[in-house]
């Protein structure tokens, strides 16, 4: 149960609703980069040369098939977010209801396959390979142990 003398009133909407934090939507960015990598044209300017250059990999990397599965979860969140309302379908009351889960069950993906890749030897780990597994732990840590974050997937506008 949320306790609102935790947060300050400048944390509620006008629905009395606690409101998403900027780090959760940096979050929920970051889960989404699969698809954000596939919409900014898989970094076209890099896509084309596929001449050895790291961000080419990156990019193919990024904007692979099987890594957009783990971008889903949080896709799903990113878009229950901006549909949270009292008038919002159940499905949206559901997603945003297993935010924080379907948040983790994305880091948990994207994890898996990255370690996957790099235990059967398809990726070679690099430093930003390496920096994005660090940030996944962070990211799934943050969403187990943060009561925030806890808190705002508590709260839904009452159902009209």
């Amino acid at each position: 149960m949320l306790d609102p003398r935790r947060y300050k009133p400048a944390d509620f909407d006008d629905h009395g609703n606690l409101r998403v934090h900027w780090l959760m939507v940096v979050v929920m960015l970051f889960g989404c980069r699969h698809f954000l990598v596939l919409l900014l044209g898989g970094f076209s300017t890099y896509m084309g040369s596929r001449g050895g250059s790291p961000e080419a990999e990156y990019a193919s990397l990024y904007s692979a098939p099987v890594y957009l599965l783990a971008s889903v979860p949080a896709l799903a969140v990113l878009v229950s977010t901006m549909r949270r309302s009292a008038m919002a379908d159940r499905w949206i009351r559901w997603t945003w209801g297993q935010g924080r889960w379907l948040l983790l069950l994305g880091v948990a993906l994207d994890l898996s396959l990255l370690i996957g890749d790099w235990s059967l030897g398809r990726l070679e780990p690099t430093s930003v390979h390496i920096a994005v597994a660090i940030i996944d732990v962070y990211i799934g840590l943050y969403l187990l142990c943060s009561s925030r974050a806890r808190d705002t997937f508590g709260a839904l506008p009452d159902e009209r």
